[in-house]
């Protein structure tokens, strides 16, 4: 990876899993070896905020970090309009105001795509996954990260490729 912040190319480690505290030592390392802004972390517990902390003591700068987004199968992630996901976006954003995490934004990966059949389905699940992000978004305290461009990372393997039927 250095290599490649060598030939010019910005590079960000997306630890794919919400955040386990056995992870941040190795993460937060790798991190200070590529520096600011290299890795990105999906919290989906408050208790996952916790870790961070270690994190920014190891690489010196706060970890980005999605919130984790429930599409609808319950395995990972957080209903988009629960208490829970309120509670979490107004820790997170207290902690990003004393600069101890970056938040980036709102991830959902809707795994029952994968029992789709058709172009169609998948769009749906595209849509879904879309959805739950926005309205994660609108859950939270009203005024959280107004100011702040986030984004919304979406697509199982199928959601993703539906792209490529639209006309």
């Amino acid at each position: 990876l250095h290599s490649y912040q060598l030939a010019g190319a910005k590079v960000n480690v997306l630890y794919g899993v919400p955040l386990r505290p056995s992870a941040v030592s190795r993460l937060a390392a790798v991190a200070k070896a590529l520096g600011e802004g290299s890795v990105t972390v999906m919290i989906d517990h408050v208790e996952q905020l916790r870790a961070l902390n270690q994190f920014k003591h190891v690489a010196a700068f706060a970890a980005r970090a999605f919130v984790k987004v429930d599409a609808g199968t319950h395995r990972a992630g957080i209903a988009p309009s629960s208490s829970q996901m309120a509670g979490l976006l107004q820790e997170m954003l207290a902690m990003e105001g004393s600069g101890d995490l970056v938040f980036h934004g709102y991830y959902s990966h809707a795994g029952h795509s994968y029992d789709g059949n058709s172009p169609d389905d998948a769009m749906s699940m595209l849509k879904l996954e879309i959805d739950v992000c926005k309205a994660a978004a609108s859950s939270g305290p009203r005024h959280a990260f107004k100011e702040k461009r986030l984004v919304f990372s979406v697509g199982a393997s199928p959601t993703a490729l539906s792209i490529q039927n639209l006309h």
